[in-house]
């Protein structure tokens, strides 16, 4: 498919989503979509104005795909990094995560390729609690730094709340409505990072 022809598809699904059968069937492919592996679900915080319900979703690449284009919507820049690389540019400050990316390719930064192969092969599963909303309940902090506070912290709202001593939090810097620095705190799960 052309770029231009592929540029009008963008356009097409990006008014309505439906329209994405309809490209597939255009373009002649399928989609891969038993490839793909349902990682997390982040729910926005109520306090903020622009709230979303996104859902993270794992897959492996099998060939170069150089051809990719940012279509200048949801996608701006494009560059091939791996979990740690990019974990190290957000600490450099070379780009910019929201805290559900940040904690995903921390995440994801703990696994070898052999752990993601086998997600994807479904020999490995996400257990139930890797998949509960991850709701952030945030609390300012007296150095200015915010804490948000997630599902198994002991501050945690009661339903989801962990036990006395447990924490399981991001403690972050925001300025000018971007997170300059974050760090996972997880007293639980030794990969946790005492990065910040």
């Amino acid at each position: 498919m052309s770029s231009a022809n592929l540029q009008t598809w963008r356009k097409k699904v990006h008014s309505d989503p439906k329209l994405f059968i309809e490209f597939c069937k255009a373009a002649g492919i399928r989609p891969d979509v038993q490839g793909l592996i349902h990682w997390s679900n982040w729910i926005t915080p109520p306090v903020e104005v622009s709230r979303f319900d996104t859902h993270f979703f794992l897959t492996l690449l099998n060939e170069s795909h150089s051809d990719t284009q940012c279509d200048g919507i949801e996608t701006l820049e494009l560059e091939w990094l791996t979990p740690q690389q990019a974990v190290d540019a957000f600490e450099r400050g070379g780009i910019s995560f929201f805290p559900p990316q940040y904690y995903t390719l921390l995440e994801l930064s703990q696994l070898e390729l052999s752990d993601l192969k086998e997600y994807v092969r479904g020999t490995r599963t996400r257990s139930p609690a890797h998949l509960v909303p991850m709701l952030p309940e945030p609390k300012k902090l007296a150095d200015g730094k915010l804490a948000l506070i997630l599902p198994g912290d002991e501050e945690y709202s009661p339903t989801l709340r962990g036990p006395k001593g447990r924490q399981h939090r991001l403690i972050a810097r925001k300025e000018k409505g971007t997170f300059t620095e974050m760090r996972l705190v997880d007293t639980v799960d030794p990969r946790s990072s005492s990065r910040l």
